[in-house]
C-alpha cells in the first residue's frame, strides 16, 4: 500500500464525557465503558468527517489497560462510511486532576461508499456486503481524562485523545 492511499487517520474523541464504572475502591482492577464522538481526516485533501465511538476496556494496578473500540465514521471523499475495530493496551499516569495515556493497538477496519451501507445497513457493522473493503493495520493513541464527578458506583470523566493509523 503506498502513502498516498494508506488511510490516515487524526481523530479526536473532543471532550465527550466518559463514564468509568469500578468498584468503590478501585485500588487493583478498574472495568471502563466509553460513548463518545470523533472528528477525522486523512491524506486526501478535504476528506473530514465524523462519527461515534464505544470502548470497553479493564485497568489494572491504575496504570495498565487492556480494551476493545470500535467506532463508525462518515467521511466527505466518496461519500463513504468506515467502522472500524481495535484491540489495545495502553499505559497510563495516574494523577488526581489529569491522567494521560499512551495507547497501542491492532485495528481492523472496514470501508464502503454509502450506498452499500443503505442497502444493507447490518451487513456493514459485520463487514458483510458488496463493495466493503477490509484493512489491518496498527496504530497509537495519545489521550488524557479529567475526573469531573464521582457517582455510586464511578466516576464521570472529561475525555479527549488523538491517534494515527
Amino acid at each position: 500500500m503506498t502513502p498516498k492511499n494508506r488511510h490516515h487517520c487524526l481523530a479526536a474523541s473532543g471532550l465527550a464525557l466518559v463514564i468509568a464504572f469500578t468498584a468503590m475502591k478501585a485500588e487493583a482492577l478498574e472495568v471502563q465503558g466509553e460513548v463518545g464522538a470523533n472528528a477525522v481526516t486523512s491524506t486526501w485533501q478535504g476528506d473530514g468527517g465524523g462519527g461515534g465511538q464505544l470502548r470497553l476496556g479493564t485497568r489494572f494496578w491504575q496504570w495498565l489497560t487492556v480494551d476493545f473500540a470500535g467506532w463508525t465514521q462518515y467521511l466527505r471523499v466518496d461519500q463513504r462510511s468506515t467502522t472500524g475495530l481495535t484491540f489495545g493496551l495502553a499505559a497510563t499516569l495516574a494523577g488526581p486532576r489529569l491522567r494521560p495515556t499512551l495507547r497501542v493497538y491492532a485495528l481492523h477496519q472496514h470501508e464502503e461508499g454509502l450506498v452499500s451501507v443503505k442497502e444493507n445497513p447490518w451487513g456493514t457493522l459485520f463487514g458483510i456486503g458488496a463493495g466493503i473493503r477490509h484493512r489491518a493495520g496498527g496504530g497509537v493513541q495519545v489521550s488524557a481524562e479529567m475526573p469531573i464527578a464521582k457517582a455510586r458506583f464511578g466516576e464521570w470523566y472529561a475525555y479527549f485523545g488523538a491517534n494515527t493509523t
